[in-house]
């Protein structure tokens, strides 16, 4: 009786599995590398031949308004991982990898979480954090360009392109109907091979001949006076460099073509077999298929290459999505909505039943894909472009709407802005911004551009999207500083034992109402005498007193074995003392905040500016001093701020190298509280 039961509930679960299998589809996400929304036969190109996408398209909908928020692989890549525009993942070429909170909420692993089987294959694009990819992939074959062309073991040679193809149909192959699973098949196709300057699109040996009797037109916007009215910045820019290389002579751009041509070609013949590894595996009817691009392509258009910029050719990519599950009716839809790359992995979460996370920035379209219309659609997008690569490509941002497109490149001096209006000139040939009856449309669309770069990040800056160059220069000038305390004890200073102590890693100075010095004492650090350099140290003080942090000054032994004096960074209650410079046994005060002073060589302090107000600080909170050193000229800063800028020019007493040291203030008892000290020696 007890096996029977047993047996019965084996069957049972078994049924169970294989039943929520059936409910949710597989799912197979195509991306291709550098083509635009135009080059496909559905999409009523003259020339290239896609025939199995366009089959796709016929029997399920094709999306007219597809685009990308940012127009390069990489950050285009994460965004597809990640559901999220490039200003909140900040990651593109030369940034740091995906932050692990995102991967973590990627679809692959979403998806593998929810019980799929994950397979990836081709171009990967980005960079993830530690074990992401195991935990996004239980399949992952990355392939990689440069050269198109891999020698085989038996010394042939395979294209890159089929041997992506290998690597899809060997996981698809290795399926059952007991799991669902979700294959990502990344090409690096069409993308050119940009270290090779004469054969720029390797295609395969399959499409050899392909076109060779096709004479191409030339490209759109060719007249060039169109690309003459740019700015000069996008004169000079990776667009119109590379141009050069591909498009600039009618033999060469003749020859490209082709050549592109063939490559789409060849990416197609790879999906026809793995729509035929499908069907051989019974998997066909429950697949869902979306085939789209990272970016659009300009391809000798308006005089450049590449993309990169905010022109349409530029952000345009093809988006079909093949549900061979429910057609409502009527394949081969062309859809309308503005779809979005960031909109794929909300599609793919959805359609596996998976909850599409609140942090996504994309909508799911399997509604639209479905038969419906929702009301509620994006009307308008913000569109960006980040790289750090100095002038070459210039950075940008704007929104792209029904009618208008807004770009700002917000790192020229003034800022350069576009207007488009779509309705009136849809090749985007007049910038209206300096036309007074569009300054409503102007001014909205600035304040759109606004609201969308805030709520998705804000405003651009180096430490929120710091590049991997500048990360170096961040590390090399970090390896300049060295720490002038260890956290634990007072090694490399002396001072009054009774006095000086390290608690809780900082250092305290303390002075008492039972047991008050007579006159001013110092923790003096052992190293060697500093000439030029910069100070920086977080000091808090409670108290009615004051202290201070002594540089280039020198001991007096014969006042006490703990006793200095020297140019001296004021921290005091007063406003107008605190951050002043004292010279402590010398010449006293020599500049009050906030001032800019010359010392003459007569002595006389001239005030050169004033710097603003002489407002109260919290002393007893933590707070930064700085002091910069270089020759005669002296710099105070406190939380970032100047607060005394002198030049000493009273050569027979201006201190050229010295000691540094931090002082306890003879009367009131008093506590003051030190750590992180840093010192970078200056040339």
């Amino acid at each position: 009786m007890k096996a029977k039961t047993l047996l019965i509930i084996v069957l049972l679960l078994i049924g169970t599995r294989a039943g929520v299998a059936a409910s949710r589809p597989n799912l197979v996400f195509i991306l291709t590398d550098d083509q635009r929304n135009d080059t496909l036969g559905c999409a009523g190109h003259p020339i290239v031949k896609t025939p199995v996408i366009d089959s796709l398209a016929a029997r399920g909908v094709r999306f007219r308004n597809a685009f990308v928020t940012t127009s390069i692989c990489a950050a285009s890549r994460a965004s597809l991982l990640t559901g999220l525009y490039e200003r909140t993942h900040r990651f593109t070429f030369g940034t740091p990898p995906i932050a692990k909170e995102y991967t973590d909420r990627s679809y692959p692993a979403l998806l593998r979480q929810a019980g799929y089987q994950t397979g990836f294959v081709g171009k990967f694009g980005v960079r993830v954090i530690g074990n992401a990819k195991e935990e996004m992939f239980d399949y992952f074959r990355p392939l990689n360009r440069n050269p198109y062309f891999k020698k085989q073991k038996d010394g042939s040679l395979r294209h890159l392109t089929e041997i992506a193809g290998d690597r899809a149909i060997e996981f698809i192959d290795a399926q059952s109907r007991e799991r669902p699973f979700c294959l990502s098949v990344s090409f690096n196709a069409s993308h050119a091979e940009d270290s090779d300057k004469e054969n720029h699109f390797p295609w395969p040996k399959a499409v050899d001949g392909m076109y060779d009797d096709v004479t191409i037109p030339q490209p759109k916007f060719s007249d060039p006076d169109i690309y003459e009215r740019h700015p000069v910045f996008l004169k000079k820019s990776i667009n119109r460099e590379r141009f050069f290389w591909r498009w600039d002579t009618p033999e060469k751009y003749q020859k490209n073509m082709r050549a592109y041509y063939r490559m789409l070609s060849g990416i197609d013949r790879v999906v026809g077999r793995l729509l035929a590894a499908l069907e051989k595996q019974g998997l066909a009817d429950n697949t869902v298929i979306i085939y789209s691009g990272d970016n659009g392509y300009y391809m000798g258009q308006r005089g450049f290459a590449g993309k990169w910029s905010h022109y349409e050719e530029s952000l345009r990519v093809p988006l079909i999505v093949y549900d061979p599950r429910s057609h409502a009716g009527r394949p081969g839809r062309l859809l309308e909505p503005l779809a979005l790359n960031i909109d794929i992995p909300a599609t793919l979460l959805d359609y596996a039943g998976v909850t599409v996370p609140e942090s996504y920035q994309g909508h799911s379209l399997a509604e639209w894909v479905g038969g419906k219309t929702v009301q509620t659609w994006r009307r308008d997008f913000f569109c960006e472009h980040l790289m750090n690569a100095d002038t070459r490509i210039p950075k940008w941002e704007g929104v792209r709407s029904g009618r208008y497109v807004y770009a700002r490149y917000f790192e020229q001096t003034p800022v350069y802005e576009y207007l488009h209006d779509l309705d009136t000139d849809p090749d985007q040939l007049r910038n209206l911004v300096g036309d007074s009856a569009h300054a409503a449309a102007l001014h909205s669309m600035r304040k759109r551009t606004n609201e969308l770069r805030d709520a998705y990040g804000g405003a651009y800056s180096w430490e929120k999207f710091p590049s991997g160059n500048m990360l170096a220069q961040e590390k090399e000038e970090a390896a300049k500083w060295e720490s002038l305390f260890n956290g634990e004890d007072l090694a490399g200073w002396k001072g009054d034992p009774k006095l000086w102590s390290v608690k809780d890693g900082v250092i305290h100075g303390a002075t008492s109402d039972e047991n008050p010095i007579s006159s001013n004492t110092f923790l003096i650090w052992q190293g060697a005498d500093v000439q030029n350099f910069e100070l920086t140290l977080k000091l808090s003080m409670v108290g009615n007193n004051n202290s201070g942090v002594q540089y280039r000054s020198r001991k007096f032994p014969e006042r006490g074995a703990f006793v200095v004096g020297g140019y001296q960074m004021d921290i005091h209650p007063n406003p107008s003392y605190a951050g002043m410079l004292y010279e402590e046994r010398g010449r006293g005060i020599m500049a009050q905040r906030p001032t800019r002073v010359v010392v003459e060589p007569d002595g006389n302090n001239r005030v050169t500016e004033t710097l603003g107000e002489a407002t109260p600080i919290d002393l007893a909170q933590w707070n930064e001093y700085s002091i910069r050193a270089k020759g005669t000229r002296l710099v105070h800063k406190i939380n970032g701020v100047v607060t005394v800028d002198i030049t000493d020019r009273q050569e027979e007493k201006a201190a050229k190298s010295g000691i540094i040291a931090l002082q306890l203030h003879r009367g009131p008892a008093m506590l003051i509280k030190v750590k992180d000290i840093r010192l970078k020696r200056l040339p």
